[in-house]
């Protein structure tokens, strides 16, 4: 299973994994730690990573890089990536509704 990147949309479990159909309640084991913002003084490597939304993420330098991210160029700890993506990511829109809200400004010749 492939999970994305730290700060990107958290998929939920599926029908049987909340115990739906009638069976036990499956959660599944981790082999390791969960990536849930705790752990600021974390000194392995990241990268900061993008997808075509333009949205801002860290990713595992020593993985492979999820299908829709892109490396962005910029690599450090934990905590380096984080500001560098705070100052960069001003806009937390996703791309394709700035674009149409700039289409829209067009056409309507609001401000």
């Amino acid at each position: 299973m492939v999970r994305g990147p730290e700060c990107a949309f958290v998929s939920t479990p599926t029908a049987r994994g909340r115990g739906m159909l009638g069976g036990p309640e499956v959660r599944p084991k981790r082999k390791e730690p969960v990536m849930n913002g705790e752990g600021d003084d974390d000194q392995r490597g990241y990268r900061v990573v993008r997808n075509d939304e333009e949205q801002y993420s860290i990713w595992p330098a020593d993985r492979d890089l999820p299908l829709g991210w892109h490396a962005e160029g910029t690599t450090g700890t934990r905590t380096e990536c984080l500001d560098h993506i705070g100052r960069v990511w001003t806009d937390m829109r996703p791309a394709s509704l700035r674009r149409r809200m700039e289409q829209a400004e067009q056409v309507t010749g609001a401000v």
